[in-house]
């Protein structure tokens, strides 16, 4: 599958993710440190670090894109200029 390049940006106090390798009980290992977002797709799980672009399959990135996008239509009906009315009251 293609693969592109994402961007998930920081929220808040977050620190930036990267993959570092350390040695757990006499085993090399890779651990995250800082912030992520884990994918679930097909049953195989994604982590993206946060903060740093980060390369992912094609699918994986649509799946974040549909994520942002049900996020920012759930809030929408509580913004402040969520209709004329409400705009006209705080004018």
């Amino acid at each position: 599958q293609p693969k592109v390049r994402v961007f998930l940006p920081l929220e808040g106090k977050e620190k930036k993710g990267e993959f570092k390798k350390a040695i757990i009980n006499g085993k090399e290992t890779t651990i995250i440190v800082g912030a992520y977002k884990n994918v679930t797709l097909n049953g195989y799980k994604t982590t993206i670090p946060k903060g740093v672009p980060f390369e992912v399959a094609l699918q994986v990135a649509e799946e974040l894109g549909q994520s942002q996008v049900a996020t920012a239509e759930a809030g929408s009906q509580f913004l402040l200029d969520r209709n004329e009315n409400v705009q006209k009251a705080l004018s």
